[in-house]
Parts: C-alpha cells; structure tokens; sequence
C-alpha cells in the first residue's frame, strides 16, 4: 500500500481545497496522531486549542473552519473518497469530530 500525506488525503474529500478550515483539519488529524489519543468531548481543547495557538486565531474560529470544511465536503466534495475514508457508506453528514476520527484512522492504517 502506498503511504499518502495527511493533506493528500484531505484534498481528496474537499470540495473547495482552497477553505482555511482544510488546513486546521489536517492539522486536527496530526494533533490526533500526536497526542496518541482522541478524546471527543473536548475537541476544543485538547485539538483545536494547539492549532489556533499555532496559528494566532481562536479556538472558536478553528472549530468555526473545521465545520465549514465538513459542510464544504459533504455537500460539494468527493463523496465516494469521502466513503471510503469512513470505511462505510455515509448516509448523513458527519461532525467535524467524526470526520477527524474517521482521517486519523485512515491515515494511520495506510502507514502500516
């Protein structure tokens, strides 16, 4: 199996590739794989607060971007790449929090 960059593999899904919230989605997918853990209930926190720390921005504006790239997705991305990061058909839009669950497995069974 060939490995792929995390941005790679969000590109895949986008729709508009050029939105900030692509971006700090990646960057929730690498915070995910570095802190070996990923804990839902406090994306804000735990996820989102490193990355508006690295970028000068807000928690809010992070997870504000994050969920703006989970529309963006849905509705105009490529939704069978979008199915097989899932690992299973989506019959509902996912959250930013699944969305990243869903990426960080993917790319991480793609490095083994």
């Amino acid at each position: 199996m060939t490995s792929q960059s995390i941005e790679s593999i969000v590109m895949s899904i986008a729709g508009h590739p050029t939105s900030t919230g692509y971006l700090y989605l990646g960057c929730a997918v690498q915070e995910v794989i570095n802190q070996g853990q990923f804990l839902p209930r406090s994306l804000m926190k735990t996820i989102y607060q490193p990355i508006a720390a690295r970028f000068g921005t807000s928690t809010g504006n992070v997870a504000r971007n994050i969920a703006r790239a989970v529309d963006d997705c849905w509705d105009y991305g490529n939704r069978n790449q979008l199915n097989a990061v899932a690992n299973r058909t989506l019959t509902e839009k996912p959250t930013p929090g699944e969305l990243i669950l869903y990426l960080t497995h993917h790319y991480t069974h793609l490095k083994e």
